[in-house]
């Protein structure tokens, strides 16, 4: 029962912390054999947990590699994340000024041009008012004219120019 006991532990031991350590073989020795003397049982189980301890630092250091290849994410960076939740405020509130202060520059260049385009649609319109004034009399004197004088005729030739000058051309109206 005592080397029943020595036995069930050292498989015990070997087999919960077992992890990379490679499988057991049965053993091919006789059963009066299996009887171990106590410093062997015990030098096999330090064995064993040598064997353990060298799986179990390859293993840490593989993932210490592993950790120093991972690139580095900006969240991850020393310092508090309460100074990185400031900076993007403090970039958010920059992006957002500069925004409104172009805003408010198209703002003022879409005012302006409307008031140019204004401007401009009301000189069209007294031209065009002017232009129909003008026809206007270049008929009255058309019709005086056909039985007029030399000195009515050369006024007539005077406003038809005038007329030609100052209308606008087929293509503005």
């Amino acid at each position: 029962s005592d080397v029943y006991k020595r036995q069930s532990q050292g498989r015990m031991g070997m087999d919960q912390n077992d992890r990379g350590a490679p499988p057991r073989r049965a053993s091919t020795k006789s059963a009066p054999m299996v009887r171990q003397e106590g410093p062997e049982v015990e030098q096999e189980y330090i064995g064993n947990l040598q064997k353990q301890v060298y799986f179990l630092e390859l293993e840490s250091k593989l993932l210490r590699e592993k950790l120093d290849d991972k690139p580095a994410d900006t969240l991850d960076m020393p310092g508090p994340l309460d100074e990185h939740l400031v900076k993007l405020k403090q970039r958010y509130a920059n992006l957002e000024a500069d925004m409104q202060g172009k805003n408010q520059e198209l703002q003022e260049m879409v005012h302006t041009l409307k008031r140019d385009l204004d401007e401009a649609q009301q000189d069209r319109a007294e031209a065009n008012q002017l232009n129909k004034q003008l026809e206007t009399q270049v008929e009255e004197l058309h019709l005086r004219l056909e039985g007029g004088s030399d000195e009515q005729q050369k006024e007539f030739a005077m406003l038809e120019t005038c007329l030609l000058y100052t209308s606008p051309s087929p293509r503005d109206s």
